[in-house]
Order: C-alpha cells, then sequence, then structure tokens
C-alpha cells in the first residue's frame, strides 16, 4: 500500500523545519527529519505555497538535499495560455 505526504514549500517551512535527523545533545536523541519516511510514501513537494523572499542558511541547506535526491521526479502544472 502506497501512502503521501503532502508538504508545502513555503519560506518558512524550508527555514524552519529539521528536513534531516539531527541530536538533540539536551535530550541525547535523535530527532527525526520531514525527509524522514516510511516505505512506500511519496513526497510530495508543493512549490505553489513559495513567496517571494530570501532563504537563510538552513533554507539552502534545505534547497541542496531536495535537489541532491537521487528519487526524485519533477511536475509541471500545465500552462494555461494558448500560443498564437
Amino acid at each position: 500500500m502506497f501512502q503521501s505526504h503532502l508538504l508545502p514549500m513555503s519560506l518558512e517551512n524550508m527555514n524552519k523545519l529539521a528536513f534531516c535527523p539531527c541530536k538533540d545533545y539536551k535530550a541525547n536523541r535523535l530527532k527525526s527529519g520531514v525527509l524522514q519516511l516510511a516505505d512506500n510514501t511519496h513526497l510530495v513537494l508543493d512549490e505553489t505555497a513559495l513567496q517571494p523572499g530570501q532563504l537563510d542558511v538552513h533554507g539552502g541547506h534545505v534547497h541542496m538535499v531536495i535537489l541532491g535526491s537521487k528519487n526524485i521526479t519533477f511536475l509541471t502544472k500545465p500552462s494555461t495560455s494558448t500560443l498564437l
């Protein structure tokens, strides 16, 4: 059985969410990341949530992680404009 997870790629999400697992040294635990999904889970990144603005260092790292993914397929929305 397949599952899906929708993630809006807003500037706030890219700059704030933990996409990769990271160590919480105070609690001595490994915190999970947004990209840690169960097997057979499709991740849908909604780029329509993006607004003009700037990524911070963390957001830039997230961008590189996503682009470096091996199994990524980009879908585009069909254009509603017509050529004359």
